[in-house]
């Protein structure tokens, strides 16, 4: 995992070709688009990122390697826009796992982390912090095949151009009887 600033993550998203926070950008996306309720529970959240992102971080003992419905992971990033309501303890788990990537800086001067194609185990890991702590955050694919936006762990949005996607991901939400709003 590599940090980011705010201006470096949006040369990242102009290199991928993705359309930089598309909720309140104004930027009209093409595509097809969900809104739906974050799961309740941490098993639940922790079951929709591994659909969504799969499991190729193999270890031995581990669980055998899948894609998850958006594909074949090719990396992702992960822009944190609004931690402003945290007890230190939830900032102390972020920071750690910021510092084992040797990165000193705070959230505030480099809010993106950008995942490589190999570190799915981490991103899925954040993800669920983010989801737990009622944090909202962009989650941008490195293929550009999706966008989510997770809104302070209540809603995610979904933008997505692949229309196979789009239908796998909207049966995870019903399987996980989360509600389309």
């Amino acid at each position: 995992m590599k940090c980011l600033t705010k201006s470096e993550c949006s040369d990242w998203l102009h290199q991928h070709s993705i359309v930089e926070e598309p909720y309140g950008s104004g930027k009209k996306i093409s595509g097809s688009y969900l809104q739906f309720t974050a799961p309740d529970s941490a098993q639940a959240s922790m079951h929709l990122m591994r659909c969504l992102i799969g499991n190729h971080s193999r270890h031995e003992g581990d669980l055998e390697c899948f894609d998850g419905i958006l594909g074949k992971f090719e990396g992702a990033l992960l822009l944190l826009n609004d931690w402003q309501t945290y007890p230190p303890d939830m900032y102390s788990i972020v920071m750690s796992l910021r510092h084992s990537h040797e990165e000193q800086r705070s959230l505030v001067d480099a809010p993106g982390h950008l995942f490589d194609a190999n570190e799915d185990a981490d991103l899925i890991g954040q993800c669920n912090l983010i989801l737990m702590y009622n944090w909202t955050a962009y989650l941008y694919l490195a293929s550009a095949k999706a966008t989510f936006l997770f809104w302070e762990g209540e809603l995610i949005d979904f933008w997505t151009h692949d229309m196979e996607i789009y239908q796998k991901v909207k049966s995870l939400i019903q399987e996980l009887k989360l509600r389309l709003t």
